[in-house]
């Protein structure tokens, strides 16, 4: 068993990932890696005798891969849960990757506050810096809806959307007052949902799934304040 079995941490946890129903992963303070198999009751720490310092992030890809994102090691992988970690390709080393995310293709995005927006083509062997219009933004989140658009909520930039891998991004969001969108998601109907600096939620008013050509999506895509009516109360 690669990991000894604790009743808390001992390091400041940095970021929580969900692998599955049952195992959450602890990304810490020069710690490493911890892991749960019971929601949190009894953790393990990795046992790879210190290789894994500080840990930021974390992606998990259609297949189940896992990635840890190290500030001071680079990216590691898991094909088993969590369970074994191994250092992986040229991913950038002494860079804070906080924000990580798998797209349907198999593409890796990661976003570091110091430079800017990562992808990995090749599960993680080799990245690229994309050096375009999301380079002037910190970003927040990175999500997919199924096709796969990249969307990028910004702080400044509204939201982006690439359709080509995020070789070029365009502004989705003309309609929503404020620039600055701290959080967004899609879900499973396609629907997009913002939070925005103005302190109002908004939703997309269709699915974007529904655009089959993805030059349209730029013209079409509006959003409202969600819910509509605003209440200050949630039944």
């Amino acid at each position: 068993m690669p990991y000894a079995c604790i009743n808390g941490m001992n390091n400041d946890p940095i970021t929580l990932f969900s692998a599955n129903d049952s195992v959450v992963l602890a990304g810490t303070m020069g710690g490493g890696i911890y892991f749960s198999m019971d929601f949190g009751l009894y953790w393990y720490q990795d046992n790879s005798g210190g290789a894994i310092s500080s840990v930021y992030s974390f992606a998990q890809n259609k297949n189940g891969d896992l990635y840890g994102f190290s500030k001071e090691d680079g990216v590691y992988k898991s094909t088993n849960g969590g369970l074994h970690w191994n250092k992986i390709g040229n991913g950038p080393d002494t860079i804070p990757l906080t924000i990580a995310n798998c797209a349907p293709n198999g593409y890796i995005y990661a976003y570091s506050p110091d430079i800017g927006v990562y992808i990995s083509k090749n599960s993680g062997l080799d990245w690229e810096l994309l050096k375009n219009d999301i380079s002037k933004y910190h970003v927040p989140t990175i999500i997919f809806d199924s096709t796969p658009r990249v969307y990028a909520s910004t702080m400044g930039g509204g939201i982006l959307m690439s359709n080509n891998n995020g070789g070029n991004w365009t502004n989705v969001s003309s309609n929503i007052p404020s620039d600055t969108i701290y959080s967004m998601v899609c879900d499973s109907s396609g629907y997009l949902y913002a939070s925005a600096g103005d302190n109002n939620l908004y939703k997309s008013q269709f699915n974007v799934l529904s655009v089959g050509d993805n030059s349209n999506l730029n013209a079409q895509l509006t959003f409202e304040i969600f819910p509509n009516p605003v209440s200050d109360i949630i039944n």
